[in-house]
């Protein structure tokens, strides 16, 4: 048993709707003496700064304590500004193909934490407001997700019907005239 509690890094290929800790990396609880800043909070958003997935990037929906992998960063809200609403900018169209433009890198992309601060985000000027924007695309995008899912099994069940045909004509078990 290490002198230590291990305490769970969550990397780049952790970062989806929900981090499921079994699979995420564990350190010495002694190392976060070394890495207070890179410490996350409930409601953090969790952004790739490397690689093909760059720019992906989730709500940290748990008290759980837990620490970011060094390319990995988080952004924090202000008193001011609603996370939900930072979350839907920072997955927008517009934040994202910002990073693709900055990013930079021989062997694979990558941004800076520096980069990421220049960066002017779009704010309106009532916590209200940007709280409603947020509320209306977590309504719309949730209908948009429902509807994906269902053309994802619609889909899963045509390719079935694809591999039976094919089987029972090749099979002999459906008679095909020439």
């Amino acid at each position: 048993m290490p002198p230590f509690p291990l305490m769970p890094v969550i990397r780049i290929g952790d970062i989806s709707y929900n981090i499921d800790f079994s699979n995420v990396a564990f350190v010495s609880e002694g190392h976060r003496i070394l890495a207070k800043e890179s410490k996350i909070k409930n409601g953090d958003i969790l952004m790739a700064m490397t690689g093909a997935t760059i720019g992906k990037n989730s709500f940290y929906n748990t008290d759980k304590e837990a620490y970011l992998n060094q390319r990995v960063c988080s952004f924090r809200v202000n008193k001011g500004i609603d996370n939900k609403y930072l979350g839907h900018f920072i997955s927008s169209m517009f934040f994202q193909d910002f990073v693709l433009i900055i990013c930079g890198g021989s062997a694979q992309e990558n941004i800076s934490k520096a980069q990421l601060e220049v960066f002017k985000i779009i704010i309106p000027p009532s916590k209200e407001e940007q709280t409603a924007i947020a509320n209306y695309l977590n309504e719309k995008t949730q209908k948009i997700d429902a509807i994906v899912s269902n053309i994802e099994k619609q889909i899963d069940t045509l390719k079935e019907l694809r591999k039976t045909l094919i089987n029972d004509v090749v099979t002999g078990k459906i008679k095909v005239s020439a």
